[in-house]
């Protein structure tokens, strides 16, 4: 699962004349930022998991599990920010 790619067009925002889209540009470039950098920590952990030796199958599975929730909420909640 790779992250999403977010291209933010700002082409008509100018901010000399303090437009209040610039705030709303902002405020997604910041969203965006953090997002991605929870998805790399939670992919850099699946990989990190798969690659580990346990004793403990079924643990490691349930771990793994949880990241693949988490990894779907911030999803959901890119989605839903850019409706």
């Amino acid at each position: 699962m790779c992250p999403p790619v977010f291209i933010i067009n700002n082409q008509f925002v100018n901010p000399k004349f303090g437009s209040t889209n610039n705030h709303t540009v902002e405020e997604a470039r910041e969203l965006l930022k953090l997002v991605l950098r929870k998805w790399a920590e939670n992919h850099a952990q699946i990989f990190s998991l798969l690659n580990e030796e346990w004793d403990d199958e079924e643990a490691q599975v349930q771990e793994l599990l949880r990241l693949k929730k988490e990894a779907e909420k911030m999803h959901a909640l890119v989605k839903d920010k850019i409706k």
